[in-house]
């Protein structure tokens, strides 16, 4: 017996094995050795069929099935140290967990830590206890250990942390900050706060690279000290290295910083020989807008013939001779083409009256010029352009948060031909990206561009969040739903409307905290608003799970899979109002329409 419709539900069970499954929607499907009944009803506008029965074997093929059981997620349980211990003691060597499969499926695991103490994998593993050794503990340290098990079929992955006993002298507050960009070149000390447990004096030496000055001290109490430097160059990356020794016990830390870049000059003074004039067009420009990353797109054979291979080179200036420097971003460059993909901060953007920048290039003995954190606001959370890392399954955030994301998923989605250079394809059955753990505001902005091979899915969701591993409360979820909507949802209140469309789009959604239990959702397609909604919930406390791009959680398991190209994911913790998006949207559809670029100028 065979069977086919476009709407209906199938419920199969097997007697012996226990398992079965029940089909929704368009679906077809063959039983083999069948016998039973069946009763047909047409009463309009109601018109239903169905069969009852037995048979040797049943299969179909439908828009949705569930297994039953359902195919649970592996759990990870019973950690040691415990998830947030402290004082957690320097001697211990290794860590365990216990993973078990509701289904009795086989599992795969991995453990990675970070400051990296040691890692562990295992195949194939049935229910158990299982641990890795680790080794080279530092007192009053916070380490954190990722496990991630497979079945097969769903992937957990949940991080621990744990803080080590004091017993070694502590380091802290280092001035300039650990990670710290733009420190000026006239800074003349680095300062930092040691302190010891149990009371003891402590020797300290401090070294730096390059060397720009060096210091110790012996059998001192705790307290803030510094040493002098001096000779900084500008944009430079720096290392500072502070030991500290109770007598018994080492602690060693390791600072960065990287110095400001010259941001007033003339750029043919300093070695560039080649300028080029960018006009942007202001009838481009919706309104008047602040510190906007202009996305500059072009294949230039000057370039290709005149400027560092790499790029390295490249400088945007606000305006000709002595003038400010633009930072910016080079998402792409191919010196064999002269195919420059970049990002340019301007810092105002005029809407009455076009805006001039300037390209310069030429300049052989320049290290590089880019700063593409500074290119994104501190309001920008992350900044995906989707491009892969060469060296890791991630995907870089530009921003200087690092909340990066990492690909996964059966295959992991593919680096494809994005919207803007590079974005990511998705299988629409497992793929997805999972970012870092950060917190939004009540009012923000979410976007990207998408171009959806199919939406005969029945859900697709482009951004969302969770407060648990299980996915039992949503923060946010932005993407389409089973009735082929837009959609937008915040905890357990949603808006959906307008039918989606396959094909490339940007789509954008802004939410404005309206009062303590209601936030006004805009939602904009190319651009334009395409409607408006009040939720009735807000998004704030939202640290819980990592952001997940792609897909959703559904219970216990991953769904939901988008099923396409996305491409310049963004997550903002203010409001991006119509003007800014319109002008993206401007920028980035056609961007060699948003502005022209002149000729060749050579330096005097």
């Amino acid at each position: 017996m065979r069977w086919s419709t476009l709407e209906g539900m199938t419920s199969c069970g097997g007697l012996r094995s226990g398992t079965g499954f029940i089909a929704y929607g368009a679906q077809n499907g063959i039983a083999l050795g069948f016998w039973g009944i069946g009763f047909s009803i047409f009463l309009p506008p109601v018109m239903a069929y169905g069969l009852f029965g037995y048979a040797l074997f049943a299969s179909v093929n439908a828009e949705e099935i569930e297994l039953w059981p359902p195919n649970y997620p592996p759990e990870i349980t019973v950690i040691s140290p415990p998830n947030g211990a402290e004082n957690v003691p320097v001697s211990t060597s290794e860590l365990s967990f216990h993973i078990s499969d509701f289904n009795e499926d086989p599992m795969s695991y991995s453990v990675t830590t970070t400051p990296d103490i040691g890692s562990g994998s295992g195949t194939n593993k049935p229910d158990g206890t299982y641990s890795v050794p680790i080794s080279g503990l530092e007192g009053s340290e916070e380490y954190t250990w990722q496990v991630e098990v497979s079945d097969g079929v769903n992937n957990v992955a949940t991080a621990f942390t744990f803080t080590t006993e004091p017993v070694a002298p502590i380091v802290s507050n280092p001035s300039p900050d650990d990670g710290a960009y733009l420190v000026p070149v006239d800074t003349m000390n680095l300062y930092f706060n040691i302190h010891d447990p149990q009371g003891d004096l402590m020797d300290y030496t401090v070294e730096t690279v390059p060397n720009i000055g060096s210091g110790s001290s012996f059998d001192v109490s705790g307290g803030t000290y510094s040493i002098p430097i001096s000779g900084l160059d500008y944009l430079t990356d720096y290392n500072w290295y502070v030991n500290v020794t109770d007598g018994a016990n080492w602690k060693h830390k390791v600072f960065s910083f990287q110095t400001e870049p010259i941001m007033v000059f003339n750029p043919f003074d300093e070695g560039w020989l080649y300028r080029k004039t960018i006009t942007i067009n202001h009838t481009n420009v919706a309104g008047d807008l602040e510190n906007f990353p202009i996305l500059i797109s072009t294949m230039d054979t000057d370039l290709r013939d005149k400027a560092q291979p790499d790029g390295d080179d490249i400088l945007f200036m606000d305006d000709e001779g002595i003038a400010n420097r633009l930072f910016h971003e080079i998402e792409k460059y191919d010196g064999a083409t002269g195919d420059l993909i970049a990002w340019v901060n301007v810092a105002n953007l005029d809407s009455n009256q076009d805006t001039e920048l300037h390209l310069y290039y030429g300049n052989p003995g320049c290290t590089s010029q880019q700063l593409h954190f500074a290119v994104w606001d501190t309001d920008f959370l992350t900044v995906l352009h989707m491009k892969d890392d060469p060296d890791t399954s991630h995907v870089r955030d530009s921003t200087a948060y690092q909340n990066d994301g990492t690909k996964k998923g059966g295959n992991e989605p593919i680096q494809t031909n994005g919207a803007i250079g590079n974005g990511q394809y998705f299988d629409g059955v497992d793929d997805y990206i999972d970012t870092k753990d950060f917190d939004i505001n009540d009012d923000f902005t979410m976007s990207l561009w998408i171009d959806l091979t199919s939406i005969q899915i029945y859900k697709q969701f482009f951004i969302g969040k969770h407060k648990s591993e299980k996915g039992d409360e949503n923060i946010v979820l932005f993407g389409i739903n089973s009735e082929d909507n837009y959609y937008f949802r915040i905890r357990n209140e949603y808006h959906m409307q307008d039918t989606v469309e396959t094909g490339r789009q940007y789509l954008v959604a802004v939410g404005k905290k309206m009062s303590s239990s209601e936030t006004q959702i805009t939602y904009y397609k190319d651009g334009a608003v395409l409607w408006q909604h009040a939720i009735n919930e807000v998004a704030g406390n939202a640290l819980g799970r990592p952001w997940t791009i792609g897909q959703d959680w559904d219970g216990n398991e991953r769904t939901d899979f988008v099923h396409g190209m996305m491409d310049e994911i963004r997550i903002s913790n203010t409001i991006r109002d119509s003007n800014w998006i319109s002008t993206e949207y401007t920028n980035q559809n056609e961007p060699n329409s948003f502005y022209t670029i002149g000729p060749e100028e050579t330096g005097p």
